[in-house]
């Protein structure tokens, strides 16, 4: 005769057993038999599918004497949902260990496993797959192990909850939006060893205050930081070339040190940044893009090193200037770049010839020139970019800025 123990009788005993040390299998656990898996060329097992409805699930190190090495797409979507185009309707499991041997945890593996809260990961996993942990919503922490190499685009998007991660020094690959809005994050640093950092890769980390940028990367990409919780940032001298939005609308960062080794500031690199204050333009930048400090509202001095070229379109439309130098190396000025409805903007002075000028540059702001430099003279009535201009004589004229 069988004796049937009441599930509330066995879950008290496993507590017990668990209190005084004594290691009793959890009601449901998965066994071999409750995956489906491939046997590949080399005589290893990928596991295909999880078959089974248990909430803590430790996958098998080996199956029929072969070891498992790999885990592939949606296999541990919850088995008693029917359908993975919603992927709302998902529970999943609670807890997954991996075994040592597992080298790859694919493409969409744990996609959307909302129920996850912890997960093991061995020290001999090398890739984390595209969107591996997409939308796992109710994990906290992980720990990378230093044998991981690749963190695939879109491999913890959405994992608003991830308080902490610690990416290891083997990892030379962030990809795309990896770590795309995981709001709870707030901090990470990026290690050393030529990792390269994805597009978006941390954008709306709406509580990542600080991020330490290694010294070998060369470039911030596209949205890299934007819609994050960055108060202030460094870049660091390996970079050349912060990309378009990299921080866009980080509405808190007050103060940004650029590096002497950039020479292009992206279109939209800063726009938002509502709270800055500060930021210092080295002398290698050739290039200020569109926008790219656009709606800095904060900002009421910067110094335009004699090193611009070009100062793009709406570059500092609506920051707090009170006044601007435009040095003699800008050749070229495009449409509204420092426009200023509210009138703040009242003088610019420039140190060199006329450059090529885009339609409402400003708005309220009279134009000084030095008497020494060309192509003023060809301006109609008296105005450039239609407002007035003056001769701007430093040693004489007192209601210039002096010099």
């Amino acid at each position: 005769m069988k004796w049937m123990i009441p599930k509330a009788i066995a879950r008290q005993a496993w507590l017990c057993a668990a209190v005084a040390g004594v290691v009793v299998p959890a009601m449901g656990y998965a066994q071999a038999q409750d995956f489906s898996y491939t046997t590949n060329s080399g005589k290893t097992i990928t596991i295909t599918k999880y078959k089974g409805t248990s909430d803590n699930v430790t996958i098998p190190s080996s199956i029929n004497g072969l070891k498992v090495t790999g885990i592939e797409r949606n296999r541990f979507i919850d088995a008693r949902v029917a359908s993975y185009q919603n992927p709302l309707s998902l529970s999943g499991c609670t807890a997954v260990s991996l075994p040592s041997g597992v080298t790859n945890i694919g493409d969409f593996a744990f996609y959307a496993c909302e129920r996850l809260t912890s997960v093991t990961i061995p020290d001999s996993v090398i890739r984390i797959g595209r969107s591996a942990f997409f939308d796992c919503q109710r994990l906290t922490s992980i720990t990378i192990p230093p044998s991981v190499t690749s963190i695939e685009e879109q491999a913890f998007e959405f994992c608003r909850r991830l308080i902490s991660i610690a990416i290891p020094s083997s990892v030379t690959n962030i990809g795309d939006c990896a770590f795309s809005h995981c709001e709870g994050l707030t901090s990470v640093t990026i290690p050393l060893g030529g990792t390269q950092i994805g597009e978006y890769a941390f954008r709306g980390c709406l509580s990542l205050t600080s991020v330490t940028i290694p010294s070998d990367v060369t470039t911030i990409p596209r949205h890299a930081f934007a819609s994050s919780g960055l108060t202030n940032i460094t870049i660091p001298s390996s970079v050349s070339n912060i990309g378009g939005a990299a921080f866009w609308c980080c509405t808190k960062l007050t103060s940004v040190t650029i590096s002497s080794n950039v020479t292009s500031i992206g279109n939209l690199a800063f726009k938002g940044c509502s709270s800055l204050t500060c930021v210092t333009i080295p002398s290698s930048v050739t290039n200020i893009g569109a926008e790219a400090f656009c709606g800095c509202k904060q900002l009421k001095s910067l110094t335009i090193p004699n090193s611009v070229t070009r100062i793009g379109k709406s570059a500092f439309e609506g920051c707090s200037l009170t006044d601007v130098t435009i040095p003699a190396s800008v050749t070229c000025i495009d449409d509204r770049a420092f426009y200023d409805d509210h009138q703040i903007l009242t003088h610019a002075y420039f140190m060199g010839n006329a450059p090529k000028i885009g339609s409402t540059v400003f708005y309220n702001t009279t134009i000084y020139y030095l008497p020494s430099t060309a192509g003023w003279d060809k301006c109609c009535d008296k105005t450039f970019a239609g407002r007035p201009m003056v001769i701007w004589k430093p040693q004489t004229n007192t209601t210039a800025k002096s010099k």
